[in-house]
Protein backbone atom coordinates (compact mmCIF):
# COMPACT_ATOMS: atom_id res chain seq x y z
CA UNK A 1 0.00 0.00 0.00
CA UNK A 2 1.39 3.28 -1.14
CA UNK A 3 2.04 6.35 1.47
CA UNK A 4 0.24 9.69 0.03
CA UNK A 5 2.19 12.39 -0.86
CA UNK A 6 1.02 15.63 2.29
CA UNK A 7 -0.69 17.48 -0.59
CA UNK A 8 -2.83 13.96 -0.95
CA UNK A 9 -3.11 13.74 2.64
CA UNK A 10 -3.96 17.35 2.78
CA UNK A 11 -7.17 16.58 0.17
CA UNK A 12 -7.51 13.44 2.12
CA UNK A 13 -8.08 15.08 5.55
CA UNK A 14 -10.14 17.99 4.04
CA UNK A 15 -12.87 15.07 2.25
CA UNK A 16 -12.86 13.68 6.02
CA UNK A 17 -13.94 16.71 7.43
CA UNK A 18 -17.06 17.65 4.50
CA UNK A 19 -18.19 13.65 5.07
CA UNK A 20 -18.32 14.85 9.05
CA UNK A 21 -20.63 17.85 8.04
CA UNK A 22 -22.82 15.69 5.65
CA UNK A 23 -23.35 13.35 8.26
CA UNK A 24 -23.68 15.85 10.81
CA UNK A 25 -26.10 18.35 9.00
CA UNK A 26 -28.79 15.14 8.35
CA UNK A 27 -28.27 14.33 12.33
CA UNK A 28 -28.78 17.82 13.26
CA UNK A 29 -32.13 18.27 11.03
CA UNK A 30 -33.12 14.79 12.74
CA UNK A 31 -32.47 16.76 15.92
CA UNK A 32 -34.67 19.61 15.03
CA UNK A 33 -37.75 17.43 14.10
CA UNK A 34 -37.57 15.75 17.61
CA UNK A 35 -40.44 16.95 20.49
CA UNK A 36 -39.49 17.94 23.67
CA UNK A 37 -38.53 15.20 26.70
CA UNK A 38 -41.31 15.46 29.03
CA UNK A 39 -41.00 16.79 32.66
CA UNK A 40 -40.21 14.31 35.22
CA UNK A 41 -40.42 14.77 38.87
CA UNK A 42 -39.56 17.06 40.20
CA UNK A 43 -38.37 18.91 37.81
CA UNK A 44 -41.82 20.51 36.21
CA UNK A 45 -39.55 21.66 32.81
CA UNK A 46 -39.58 19.42 29.22
CA UNK A 47 -36.06 19.13 28.35
CA UNK A 48 -34.65 19.26 24.57
CA UNK A 49 -33.48 16.11 23.01
CA UNK A 50 -29.58 16.33 23.01
CA UNK A 51 -27.85 18.03 20.23
CA UNK A 52 -25.98 15.55 17.98
CA UNK A 53 -22.33 15.34 17.52
CA UNK A 54 -19.03 13.97 16.76
CA UNK A 55 -17.30 12.07 20.14
CA UNK A 56 -14.50 10.77 18.82
CA UNK A 57 -12.15 10.61 15.28
CA UNK A 58 -8.99 9.03 14.37
CA UNK A 59 -7.63 9.77 11.08
CA UNK A 60 -4.62 7.56 9.35
CA UNK A 61 -4.45 10.41 6.11
CA UNK A 62 -1.38 8.80 4.81
CA UNK A 63 -3.17 5.56 3.97
CA UNK A 64 -6.86 7.25 3.36
CA UNK A 65 -8.41 6.00 6.23
CA UNK A 66 -10.36 7.93 8.85
CA UNK A 67 -13.49 7.28 11.46
CA UNK A 68 -15.47 9.13 13.20
CA UNK A 69 -17.84 8.32 15.69
CA UNK A 70 -21.42 9.83 16.59
CA UNK A 71 -23.84 10.41 19.57
CA UNK A 72 -27.42 11.45 18.95
CA UNK A 73 -30.36 11.15 21.46
CA UNK A 74 -32.82 8.66 18.76
CA UNK A 75 -35.71 8.12 21.98
CA UNK A 76 -36.90 8.55 25.68
CA UNK A 77 -39.05 6.45 28.30
CA UNK A 78 -40.31 9.55 30.60
CA UNK A 79 -36.53 11.48 31.49
CA UNK A 80 -34.81 8.78 30.40
CA UNK A 81 -32.59 9.12 27.10
CA UNK A 82 -31.30 6.48 24.98
CA UNK A 83 -28.16 7.48 23.10
CA UNK A 84 -27.28 5.77 19.33
CA UNK A 85 -23.93 6.48 18.79
CA UNK A 86 -22.41 5.41 15.24
CA UNK A 87 -18.82 4.81 13.78
CA UNK A 88 -18.47 5.53 10.28
CA UNK A 89 -15.67 5.26 7.96
CA UNK A 90 -14.28 7.07 5.28
CA UNK A 91 -11.61 5.18 2.96
CA UNK A 92 -10.24 7.22 -0.28
CA UNK A 93 -12.70 9.43 -2.19
CA UNK A 94 -15.57 7.74 -1.06
CA UNK A 95 -18.33 8.54 1.20
CA UNK A 96 -18.57 8.20 4.99
CA UNK A 97 -20.27 5.17 5.58
CA UNK A 98 -21.62 3.10 9.02
CA UNK A 99 -19.84 0.85 10.25
CA UNK A 100 -21.62 -0.51 13.27
CA UNK A 101 -23.54 1.22 16.08
CA UNK A 102 -24.49 0.96 19.36
CA UNK A 103 -27.65 1.95 21.43
CA UNK A 104 -28.73 2.16 25.16
CA UNK A 105 -30.95 4.34 27.70
CA UNK A 106 -29.28 5.71 30.24
CA UNK A 107 -30.63 3.52 32.95
CA UNK A 108 -29.55 0.43 30.85
CA UNK A 109 -25.76 1.63 31.14
CA UNK A 110 -24.24 4.14 28.88
CA UNK A 111 -23.45 3.01 25.15
CA UNK A 112 -20.39 4.39 23.67
CA UNK A 113 -18.14 3.38 20.74
CA UNK A 114 -14.24 3.75 21.03
CA UNK A 115 -11.87 3.81 18.31
CA UNK A 116 -8.98 1.47 19.36
CA UNK A 117 -6.85 1.39 16.76
CA UNK A 118 -7.32 1.97 12.32
CA UNK A 119 -4.90 -0.35 9.75
CA UNK A 120 -5.26 -0.51 6.22
CA UNK A 121 -7.72 -3.09 6.50
CA UNK A 122 -9.68 -3.31 9.69
CA UNK A 123 -10.58 -1.11 12.57
CA UNK A 124 -10.81 -1.98 16.12
CA UNK A 125 -13.41 -0.65 18.27
CA UNK A 126 -14.76 -1.41 21.61
CA UNK A 127 -18.43 -1.22 22.52
CA UNK A 128 -20.40 -2.13 25.72
CA UNK A 129 -19.84 -5.70 24.31
CA UNK A 130 -16.76 -6.16 24.02
CA UNK A 131 -13.92 -5.42 22.22
CA UNK A 132 -14.83 -6.17 18.04
CA UNK A 133 -12.50 -6.37 14.68
CA UNK A 134 -13.90 -4.73 11.56
CA UNK A 135 -12.45 -5.83 8.41
CA UNK A 136 -12.26 -3.35 5.66
CA UNK A 137 -13.07 -4.26 2.11
CA UNK A 138 -10.36 -2.08 -0.17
Amino acid sequence: MKTLTLEEQATFTAHVEEEKDRIMAELVRLWELKPQMPPSYPIRYCVNYQYPSVVRQKTRPEVEIAAFVTEEQIDHRGSDAQFRYEIYVVIGDEKAEVLAENHSYQSEGSAFIMILEIKPDRIVIRTKSGKKTIALLR
